[in-house]
């Protein structure tokens, strides 16, 4: 369900937003190498910073928490596809962290602040820098 002329995220100057693809759905058991019966999602969460005097125990995330979200299924993990979905999703200017795909790369050239995250085949690396998406993505 999509709310018609809904407004874009990543408006504030204090947030940023993670934005990451994953593949979601059916099982691939007896089918072969691949993805089968999956759909790929791409994910954007507006991340905000709690206040320090709204932090009760000890901050999860370092105080950081999911703001608006968007999703959508996109054909492939090309430019075309990614772009298009944060072009269309995310306000131009704002901070987008994702993952070193060559897909985000022509971000910077679209008004985006563009922070790539090489993980290297380290899920810890994406943990540290992409924690709410990866959230999101398995919901």
């Amino acid at each position: 369900m999509v709310r018609p002329g809904r407004d874009r995220i990543g408006g504030q100057p204090r947030d940023h937003v993670e934005i990451d693809e994953s593949w979601v759905g059916g099982r691939t058991r007896g089918e072969g190498r691949g993805v089968h019966d999956q759909s790929l999602v791409i994910a954007a969460v507006e991340v905000r910073q709690r206040k320090p005097e709204n932090v009760k125990g000890v901050p999860r995330r370092n105080g950081r928490y999911a703001g608006r979200i968007r999703m959508e299924v996109v054909p492939d993990r090309s430019a075309r596809s990614l772009c298009g979905f944060v072009e269309a999703a995310v306000e131009p200017g704002a901070v987008v962290v994702t993952d070193a795909w060559g897909g985000y790369a022509t971000l910077p050239d679209r008004s985006y602040r563009h922070l790539p995250v090489a993980a290297q085949g380290d899920p810890s690396v994406a943990e540290d820098f992409l924690p709410i998406s990866h959230l999101i993505s398995v919901i």
